[in-house]
């Protein structure tokens, strides 16, 4: 079964059991939940592996191995800031 499901990232570094062939399809910050969220779409027919993202800052280090998920703003806040989403 083909479905997609929002995944909360509050913690800077955040794994998830996804299935095999997931989709990242979505992600930005929701100021109600205070977190950043990506929406994935998945086949919960397929066989589950883990999958870690990490939230970086602009000026901080990336992470080593990474893939490039995507970027949002935090808004409304005093400072304006701007997260960066990688798959480690």
């Amino acid at each position: 079964m083909e479905v997609i499901y929002k995944y909360p990232i509050r913690n800077g570094t955040e794994s998830f059991e996804l299935p095999e062939f997931s989709i990242l399809r979505y992600m930005d910050y929701q100021a109600s939940e205070e977190a950043i969220y990506l929406w994935i779409e998945i086949n919960t027919d397929n066989k589950i592996q883990t999958h870690t993202f990490q939230i970086v800052g602009t000026g901080q280090i990336l992470p080593e191995y990474k893939k490039y998920i995507g970027s949002c703003q935090v808004l409304p806040s005093s400072t304006p800031l701007v997260w960066h989403v990688y798959e480690i």
